[in-house]
């Protein structure tokens, strides 16, 4: 009988899924010095975990990692977001340059307030606008990448479920997980998450806002692989 391959933490950008370390100094006296370390934190981590299937639904791999890279299209809807919604405290018509998964440049923001088309994707929620994709790229994901290296066509699709949750103390966790069937089977190495916005025209755009890059993982003919993304805020 095959024995399940399971991968261990692979590091990104923010470390290893260890989570952090508490640096206590110690010396002759029994006193400690608590660094800032020890207390919690507003931290942002985006933890991935991918699991491969054959097509017989047999796990065949699975590994943990944190996410390399959030992308400038995630700040400027996030900047967007906050402007928009500062009704009487910020009217002017600044926008947030990014750009689309074709690589055209976009502007989000503009009309402030419930007259922004921005506004009204915030009102009514990105859920069903969300929308995971897999490639074969192998490059370094950078803040200003906008799309997949090298997508493979076809596979992309919506989360099947978002769930959040306070394991311990202070941290919040926002959960979303998204299988993707490969008919033809691939070596996946990249995965990217997109949202569907309205630009300060009025015109939808879809907008990486993640880009992470891992060691390729080979999912057979008719296989599947599944991203389980989870988003940590603070730090315990």
């Amino acid at each position: 009988m095959a024995e399940r391959k399971r991968v261990g933490s692979e590091r990104g950008l923010h470390g290893t899924l260890s989570g952090p370390t508490n640096n206590v100094k110690r010396s002759g006296s029994p006193k400690k010095s608590v660094t800032c370390n020890e207390r919690a934190r507003a931290t942002s981590v985006m933890r991935l975990h991918i699991t491969v299937k054959d097509k017989n639904g047999k796990v065949l791999t699975e590994t943990n990692r944190d996410s390399d890279m959030y992308l400038d299209q995630w700040q400027a809807i996030i900047a967007a977001l906050f402007k928009n919604l500062g009704v009487g405290t910020y009217t002017g018509a600044t926008t947030f340059s990014c750009k689309d998964t074709g690589g055209s440049s976009r502007t989000l923001g503009g009309a402030s307030g419930s007259s922004s088309p921005f506004f009204a994707v915030a009102l009514e929620g990105l859920a069903s606008e969300v929308q995971v994709q897999v490639g074969t790229g192998t490059s370094t994901a950078i803040h200003t990448d906008y799309a997949l290296t090298n997508a493979i066509s076809g596979a992309t699709t919506y989360p099947t479920s978002i769930t959040t949750s306070n394991p311990s103390g202070n941290i919040l966790y926002v959960s979303f997980s998204a299988t993707i069937t490969i008919a033809a089977g691939a070596t996946v190495s990249e995965a990217v998450v997109t949202l569907v916005v309205y630009d300060s025209g009025g015109t939808q755009r879809t907008l990486a806002i993640t880009h992470d890059v891992f060691t390729g993982v080979v999912v057979p003919a008719g296989g599947s692989i599944t991203l389980n993304y989870t988003l940590q805020y603070n730090s315990s």
